[in-house]
This record gives structure tokens, sequence and C-alpha cells, in this order.
């Protein structure tokens, strides 16, 4: 799988950012997550870990709620139409921005920062776009509503500097590419 253990990772930093403690190490969920894509039986699917807390009590605070975690598995093409993306996806410019840093937990993969995603991705959609181009609370290029914008000048891949929103995986310049000298 693609990037398994950075993702698992990502999970428990994510939570560490949201004040919580994810039950199960990195390589219990790397272990977990193998076996049950075999049980599954696909060769292609998109895996999302996910670690939340628990129902005991709801409020505000609910720092001695269970924490839960849970794999989910399942078969998904291609996140846009094929035949456009062969030909380029057209995006909107989302209303919504990415907030500034001081407002909310930017660098987490948390479910409340999607509902911005949503909306911008629901109503470029309702315009006839694939997608939404999301700015930040600066007017500067972010990213789209469930993808990394890549750019590439002169042969080296720039991407946008994550500082208020999530740092994509697939977006960080690795030792092990072929562009790993990508800047941001």
């Amino acid at each position: 799988m693609f990037k398994l253990t950075e993702h698992n990772q990502r999970l428990h930093k994510c939570a560490e950012i949201l004040g919580f403690k994810a039950p199960y190490f990195v390589e219990e969920l790397d272990v977990a997550t193998v076996e049950f894509l075999a049980r599954q039986g696909f060769s292609d699917a998109y895996v999302r870990p996910i670690a939340w807390r628990g129902s005991e009590m709801m409020g505000v605070s609910a720092q001695a709620n269970r924490i839960n975690v849970a794999i989910a598995i399942w078969q998904w093409g291609s996140y846009f139409n094929p035949t456009e993306k062969l030909k380029g996806i057209r995006l909107d410019i989302a209303e919504c921005r990415r907030p500034d840093p001081k407002t909310a937990p930017c660098a987490s993969k948390a479910a409340g920062l999607y509902m911005i995603c949503t909306i911008s991705k629901h109503a470029a959609e309702a315009k006839g776009y694939a997608d939404a181009m999301m700015l930040d609370y600066r007017s500067q290029i972010a990213e789209a509503t469930g993808a990394n914008i890549f750019f590439i000048k002169d042969g080296v891949i720039h991407t946008p500097t994550p500082n208020c929103f999530l740092n994509g995986i697939t977006a960080r310049p690795s030792s092990n590419s072929p562009n790993a000298a990508a800047s941001r």
C-alpha cells in the first residue's frame, strides 16, 4: 500500500494535535490494514484509518471518552472522471477559504475541516466544474477539495506551502521520488 506507515504515523500525529492518543501503535495499524485488505480480497482500494472520541459523553469537554479506531477499506474508482482527467479537469475557485492556523487545527486531518471542502466541491459541481481550488485565508493557492495541487516550472515540481492546510503525504518531497528536489 502506498505509504501505509506514513499514513498511520499521520493518524497518530493528528490525534496528538487534537488532544488524544491513538490506542494502537503504528505497526499494529499497518498489520491490521494489510490483513483487512487481504480478507476483503481487494487489490485496488481506498484505505481510511480513523480515530475518534466515543459517545460516553456528548459535550464540548469529552476528555474522559474512550478513543475508538477503525480502518475503512472500499473499492473506489478515480476521484475525477477519467476522461476529464486526461484532458485536464476544470476547477472553480471556492468561496470558502482554508482557515488561519490560529483558528483551527489545520495540520490535522480533522473531520470538521472537511466541511469546507464538501461545501466547496458541491458548489463547484453544481456549476459544472469537476472540483474547486481552495485558497487560504490570505487568498493564496492551497489545495483542491480532495487533492493536492502541484505546479511544474522548468522541470521542478512546486507545491503550496502547507502552513494552514493538511500537509498531504503525496505532496511532500520524497527521497525515493525522481523529483526529490521539489520546492514549496
